[in-house]
């Protein structure tokens, strides 16, 4: 994990939850207990702030700075204003279940897709002409890459491409 004093950001275009971003190991010890003492809790928070939860029509993530859910109608695309559900709205209604221990249940009674949260969600963000994926195949060339070398077949796909 990167550290970081606590109070910067990470340097993406756009803040991220700034979970696993940790100062000192103070901080990170204090982040595995709170891990240990409430799991559901911990992770939740993560969760809510690193993907896209489905519920009623619409694609939610929460905003960790301002703590308030935004995202996409699922029907049309359309970004929806902030404050879409309250602040402690969660789309699930148990984040960790341990009640069948040691068969454990994440986030029941919420829907999510590895699809939107991968491909989707970049699109409508305005990312659809980024790089998704990066080929390049086993042959090489010395030549190419004003003589640094590179691949002989490369290929690269955006994130609209993907959905195509």
């Amino acid at each position: 994990m990167a550290r970081r004093p606590s109070d910067e950001k990470p340097q993406d275009s756009k803040p991220g939850s700034g979970w696993g971003v940790l100062g000192s190991e103070e901080q990170e010890t204090a982040a595995r207990a709170a891990a240990a003492g409430d799991p559901g809790s911990f992770h939740g928070d993560i969760a809510s702030a690193e993907l896209h939860w489905f519920d009623d029509g619409a694609w939610l993530r929460r905003d960790p700075f301002k703590d308030a859910w935004g995202g996409f109608d699922a029907a049309s695309g359309a970004a929806l204003d902030e404050g879409a559900r309250a602040p402690d709205w969660r789309p699930w209604s148990t984040a960790f279940d341990d009640s069948d221990a040691p068969f454990y249940r994440w986030f029941h009674g919420a829907r999510t897709n590895a699809c939107f949260n991968e491909v989707d969600r970049h699109v409508l963000g305005g990312r659809g002409a980024h790089e998704a994926f990066r080929f390049e195949g086993d042959r090489w060339d010395p030549s190419r890459n004003d003589d640094r070398g590179g691949p002989v077949v490369e290929r690269i796909i955006s994130f609209r491409e993907l959905l195509l």
